[in-house]
């Protein structure tokens, strides 16, 4: 698996410009297939969003109540991944970005080779970034624009 970021900007509006992504790809099953990850990613939730069926955090006293948990969040070896990964990317979205966090239980997929639970679209609201962080995109050449 890959993730490319942004590569192209498919709709140029000044006020909320939405981006292609892209991202190289493995087959996942749904947790429901997996009662062993399904109870370890149940733990986690209720740990991170004191619901075993996780929840959508858009309030900043949430999210900042989320990125306190994370520090001690539980990991079991199938959750291990998926932990790390929001430890490394959830503050830095969560600072830079008024987006909301969502952390329900129909987000975690399971990997059919490895096992290893995985989060998919934790991050609602990424398209509508500001003016300045569109540009330090394309300066950075992470997004390349499409003209029309």
């Amino acid at each position: 698996m890959a993730d490319y970021g942004a590569v192209a900007l498919y709709q140029n509006d000044d006020c909320y410009p939405d981006y292609l992504w892209l991202a190289h790809l493995e087959h996942l099953d749904s947790l429901e297939t997996y009662p062993n990850q399904q109870a370890a990613v149940a733990r986690l939730l209720l740990h991170l969003t004191d619901s075993d069926d996780g929840d959508l955090l858009a309030s900043p006293e949430d999210k900042q109540a989320l990125l306190a948990k994370l520090d001690d969040a539980p990991i079991e070896p199938c959750t291990r991944q998926a932990v790390e990964a929001m430890q490394r990317l959830l503050p830095e979205y969560i600072a830079e970005t008024d987006v909301d966090v969502d952390l329900g239980a129909s987000n975690f997929m399971v990997c059919a080779v490895t096992g290893d639970v995985v989060l998919s679209d934790p991050i609602s609201g990424l398209s509508n970034i500001s003016e300045e962080h569109r540009k330090r995109l394309l300066a950075e050449g992470i997004v390349v624009e499409v003209q029309q």
